[in-house]
C-alpha cells in the first residue's frame, strides 16, 4: 500500500488515536494520524510493518472472548484459510483483561504475513492494537511492537 506524504504527517502535540495515547515511538517508526504507527524504511521493495490502533464497544452480553471469536470469523472470511493461535491471556496496564491473538496468512503479493493482535478491555470499551508485518521481518519488529505496547496508554 502506498501512502502520500500527507498521510504520514506527524502531530507535534500529543499523539493519539481515539482513546489510545502514544507515549513512545520506536526508533525508525513514524506516527500516522488517525491510524497508529508505520515502520520507516528506504527499501521500497519490501512491505513495511505497521501497528493499527482501533477501538470498539462490547454489545449486549458480549465478552472480550466472544468479541475475539467474532473477529476470528471475519478474518477467516476475508483471508480464506489463515492459521490462527490464541487468544492467550496477557497483561496490559490497568486493563480489566487483555489477550494476544495471532494470525498468519499468505499474501499473493508479499508472501507470508503475520498479524499480532492485542485486545484490551476496560469495562465495555475494547481496544485493538494490530501489528502487521511480513513473517520474515517478525523477529526484527516484534521487540519494537512489545516496547510500543508497554508505553501505550488508554485514556477514557
Amino acid at each position: 500500500m502506498t501512502r502520500s506524504v500527507e498521510q504520514f504527517e506527524t502531530d507535534p502535540g500529543v499523539k493519539k488515536v481515539g482513546h489510545w495515547q502514544i507515549k513512545m515511538l520506536p526508533k525508525g517508526w513514524t506516527y500516522i494520524v488517525g491510524f497508529g504507527i508505520c515502520q520507516s524504511t528506504s527499501d521500497s521493495s519490501r512491505s513495511n510493518a505497521n501497528v493499527c490502533l482501533r477501538e470498539d464497544v462490547l454489545e449486549g452480553e458480549d465478552t472480550l472472548i466472544s468479541y475475539i471469536e467474532k473477529q476470528a470469523k471475519l478474518v477467516k472470511y476475508y483471508l480464506g484459510s489463515p492459521a490462527m493461535a490464541g487468544p492467550q491471556p496477557i497483561s496490559f496496564d490497568r486493563a480489566d483483561e487483555a489477550f494476544l491473538f495471532l494470525v498468519r496468512h499468505i499474501s499473493d503479493k508479499i508472501g507470508p504475513m503475520v498479524h499480532a493482535q492485542t485486545y484490551v478491555r476496560f469495562n465495555r470499551w475494547v481496544g485493538v492494537a494490530t501489528l502487521t508485518t511480513p513473517e520474515a521481518a517478525l523477529s526484527a519488529v516484534r521487540p519494537d511492537y512489545d516496547a510500543f505496547l508497554r508505553d501505550l496508554e488508554v485514556v477514557l
